[in-house]
């Protein structure tokens, strides 16, 4: 690619169609892709539900005149990283959207069942693994609600935050002090 980064959202977003395939094809796609794949994966989606998550994330950055692709600065900061966590902050964005599955006795002996020991084994390895990639705070955020099941309340009472402060901050990723 010879042209810069900087150079190829400057031409796409004042309407160089070719800049703009270019930007998406060799830059913007393959980050997309690598990023939602790796958290899709943990959850055990599929190659299609891959595929439509990263078209959302697309739309998103093209959406209201790319408004989302136009906060980007290169003084603060690679494209790549950037894009990256837009693409994390609307999955997660999405997943939390979704409605709780019902209760029911069935679903609790149904995965009872299916879980074998090594992939409980499997899937502890990775939580100790992502904890280990993130910061203290955000770690202990993640600890609360999610493997203790605390409510945001809860777990930003417990914390000494915010509820606010309890979700991730999108420019940063981490979890910000009240």
């Amino acid at each position: 690619m010879d042209r810069s980064t900087q150079d190829l959202v400057r031409s796409a977003l004042a309407g160089d169609r070719q800049a703009m395939r270019q930007l998406f094809a060799h830059v913007i796609c393959p980050v997309v892709e690598r990023r939602l794949a790796r958290r899709l994966a943990l959850s055990g989606a599929d190659r299609a539900a891959l595929h439509d998550h990263v078209q959302e994330v697309l739309v998103h950055l093209l959406e209201r005149d790319a408004e989302v692709l136009r906060r980007w600065n290169p003084e603060r900061g690679l494209l790549e990283p950037y894009i990256a966590k837009v693409a994390d902050n609307h999955l997660i964005s999405r997943l939390r959207r979704r409605p709780p599955p019902s209760p029911s006795d069935e679903l609790d002996s149904e995965a009872a069942a299916s879980v074998t020991p090594e992939q409980g084994a499997a899937f502890s390895h990775m939580v100790l693994h992502l904890l280990r990639e993130m910061s203290d705070s955000d770690a202990a955020l993640f600890r609360a609600v999610y493997l203790e099941e605390l409510s945001p309340d809860e777990a930003a009472a417990r914390l000494g935050i915010s509820r606010d402060a309890a979700h991730i901050n999108g420019s940063s990723g981490s979890v910000v002090g009240s």
